[in-house]
């Protein structure tokens, strides 16, 4: 590990040895990373795991790997906690060992203690100028997804209020959907109707209530919980991979 203050050409920086702790190039230095903690490791498993399932057929998902961009005319290398790449920036055949030679679709940056909005705020300013499309922040101790776009607009994303991007054909995730999975929070919450027929259908599972029953499996399945169950939400126990 150089010491702190040492400046570095982009090549001493990539040429760096892997250490315990991740660094990004800025501003001609090798800047540490916050060590993560248990909120913040625990959302970045969850997003890689949910990320990777989408992503199949359609690009890569990393944590942790450095991507080569531009900050104020410079060279700079960050480390998001977590980036999706298509296929079609950088290729399925592509197979060398170092940083991210292409600016991806998404970077997420999860927010450590001592760690504020603020401060990721800019840091999305900077990820956007460099070019790269969409940026999300997550607030672990908020709850919330922040997501930036290039246009210099945002839009923050809480409890069960689908993240749905054309950037990132199929995704649907909601907050409470990534943040059940790193179990930050718990299940069996209240849900909609519609919730309900999304993750049961496919798996020829039926409901009952009142003494009818709902084969969820059914393509209008979701219209029939609608027509039936009153009032528009009931308290589910997610269970048997629902």
């Amino acid at each position: 590990m150089v010491g702190i203050g040492t400046k570095l050409t982009l090549a001493e920086f990539l040429a760096l040895p892997d250490g315990d702790v991740y660094c990004e190039f800025v501003d001609g230095e090798a800047v540490p990373k916050v060590s993560p903690k248990i909120f913040h490791s625990s959302l970045q498993g969850a997003l890689n795991f949910l990320l990777r399932l989408w992503s199949r057929g359609k690009g890569r998902v990393f944590p942790e790997l450095a991507v080569l961009l531009k900050r104020q005319d410079r060279n700079w290398a960050p480390v998001p906690d977590l980036l999706y790449i298509s296929y079609e920036r950088l290729p399925q055949s592509y197979r060398r060992n170092q940083a991210c030679p292409a600016i991806p679709e998404l970077v997420i940056e999860i927010i450590s203690p001592d760690q504020s909005m603020k401060e990721f705020e800019e840091k999305a300013k900077d990820y956007l100028a460099a070019g790269v499309p969409r940026v999300w922040v997550i607030d672990p101790e908020a709850i919330l997804i922040k997501s930036f776009f290039a246009d210099g607009s945002s839009q923050v994303y809480t409890d069960n209020t689908p993240i749905v991007d054309e950037l990132l054909p199929g995704l649907e995730l909601t907050t409470r959907q990534i943040f059940e999975e790193a179990e930050l929070i718990d299940g069996g919450r209240s849900y909609s109707v519609q919730d309900i027929s999304r993750r049961v259908r496919g798996h020829g599972k039926t409901l009952t209530r009142g003494g009818g029953t709902i084969d969820c499996h059914a393509p209008h399945a979701g219209k029939a919980l609608n027509n039936t169950l009153s009032p528009e939400t009931i308290s589910l126990t997610l269970r048997d991979g629902f």
